[in-house]
């Protein structure tokens, strides 16, 4: 599905790649979750120079009467999302690429989830279509906030969930972007088809990450051989 990611050089690594310009504040994480900050690339309103901006994770529509929704609609689902009052506005109109280190997915009992690491096999940027939205708060400030399009999964990441994020070869992102493309779902169920043989990789990593206030270096590294042999045990309520 996408319920935390990792934010280091992505977003850097994108803007290198297909340009534009940084705007501050930069947030990184290695655990990210929803409720918190992460950087988007997505076109300019009122400028054609796309930009890497920090958005909040969790989508608020501008008709929402609280932040409460948000933590509701980090994500939102390919085969809905154009019927779904809170999403289709932004799928018509506010579109972003949200570029990630790796994202995570869990296996097992609720009492010992075990996180796993999914990520490109060379490391390059995962590069998650995105929704965003602009919401004023109840003081009148201006929150910018996205959510992350999800479809079915495919290949090896069905053996832990049914669902996963809807990745973008660098090559897609600007007609991803592009405020003129007529027919979002479409484009994104085409993508998705051919997704099927990205270059993937899974491992388990620390069960620290299953808390939103670890994060750090360690959240990315694999589990060693025995640390993996004691989860595989199923032994309760020990953090790898």
């Amino acid at each position: 599905m996408c319920g935390r990611f990792a934010q280091i050089d992505a977003p850097q690594q994108l803007l290198n790649q297909l340009g534009g310009v940084m705007l501050e504040p930069l947030h990184l994480g290695y655990n990210v979750a929803p409720g918190g900050w992460a950087m988007a690339y997505r076109q300019g309103e009122r400028a054609a120079q796309r930009q890497m901006v920090s958005l909040r994770w969790g989508l608020l529509p501008g008709w929402a009467k609280d932040a409460a929704l948000g933590w509701r609609t980090s994500q939102a689902r390919l085969e809905s999302a154009a019927q779904k009052p809170a999403y289709r506005h932004a799928l018509r109109w506010r579109r972003c690429v949200v570029p990630v280190d790796g994202y995570y997915e869990w296996q097992g009992r609720q009492e010992a989830r075990q996180p796993w690491l999914i990520r490109h096999a060379q490391q390059q940027p995962l590069l998650l279509a995105g929704l965003w939205e602009r919401w004023n708060d109840p003081r009148g400030h201006v929150v910018e906030t996205f959510a992350l399009l999800t479809a079915a999964a495919v290949g090896g990441v069905q053996s832990l969930h049914t669902r996963m994020p809807i990745m973008l070869i660098p090559s897609m992102v600007a007609p991803w972007l592009d405020p003129h493309l007529s027919e979002p779902t479409l484009f994104l169920q085409r993508q998705h088809q051919a997704s099927v043989g990205f270059n993937l990789t899974m491992h388990p990593v620390t069960r620290r990450v299953n808390h939103t206030a670890f994060d750090e270096p360690t959240c990315l590294q694999p589990l060693s051989p025995g640390a993996w042999q004691q989860a595989q045990s199923g032994q309760q309520g020990c953090l790898f």
